[in-house]
């Protein structure tokens, strides 16, 4: 969905990616996986269930997955820029306002919809409406944003019409998306440079330790060198030692 050829696909193991397919003539077209979106295990713990790019802030996009919404940015494929507060319940569904940029809705296993409104409250919904006693399986928003159409695992559809205050863009909301997600991607961006920092600092460490370690039985080793040395010494002692035992006693008899 990000021009003809480039589209995102949620995968069963919980992260997204981006495929680019090109059409060749006379032969089957080509797909390529160009990005994927799961350094160090950042996606969902279970099959990602949707993922839907923000139809104001194209680069960045979410998915739902597991208990949570995760927000990413196509420059950032180590971690997501935001998630959402974990939910009792699984989310099975979750899509965008096509008018306000900042706004998105996610379906549960328990039939409920949470609106969520990261341009005036970011750390839970704004609200929750109870639509079916199934889980929601898709949910898409009209063109204009007033009406949204909301399917159910028991095969109902129910078309929601949406108030003016989700449905109207808000004052400089635009621009303040753009900022909050700008900001986190910064956020992020500097946690990934700690994280790689710490763990330069946690390799060296290792390295000190185990250079330590293999020294002391060096130390502890003596040199064969020295060894044979001290030996000799020794023997020349004892010898000596004779020797002047040996010139006493015949003094001693003279005497």
């Amino acid at each position: 969905d990000s021009g003809p050829t480039k589209y995102l696909v949620a995968t069963e193991k919980g992260f997204p990616v981006v495929v680019e397919r090109k059409a060749k003539k006379d032969q089957p077209s080509e797909k390529k996986i160009k990005a994927m979106f799961n350094h160090g295990h950042s996606g969902h713990y279970s099959a990602a269930r949707a993922v839907k790019r923000n139809p104001v802030e194209t680069s960045n996009f979410l998915t739902c997955g597991d208990w949570c919404v995760k927000i990413w940015s196509e420059e950032n494929l180590k971690s997501p820029i935001m998630i959402s507060a974990y939910d009792k319940n699984y989310l099975t569904s979750a899509c965008w306002s096509t008018i306000r940029p900042g706004v998105f809705f996610t379906g549960k296993s328990d039939g409920t919809m949470d609106i969520w409104d990261i341009y005036s409250k970011q750390n839970e919904a704004v609200l929750s409406v109870k639509i079916s006693e199934t889980p929601i399986t898709n949910m898409c928003v009209h063109k204009h944003g007033k009406m949204m159409a909301i399917g159910a695992e028991d095969g109902v559809t129910s078309i929601m019409s949406l108030g003016k205050g989700l449905s109207t863009v808000q004052r400089m909301e635009k621009e303040v998306v753009a900022e909050i997600f700008d900001r986190e991607k910064k956020r992020e961006t500097l946690l990934d440079k700690m994280r790689k920092l710490q763990e330069k600092q946690r390799e060296k460490e290792l390295k000190q330790k185990s250079k330590a370690a293999s020294a002391k039985p060096e130390e502890e080793k003596a040199d064969p060198k020295e060894e044979a040395k001290k030996i000799a010494l020794e023997k020349a002692d004892t010898h000596w030692k004779t020797m002047m035992a040996k010139l006493s006693e015949k003094e001693e008899k003279k005497a």
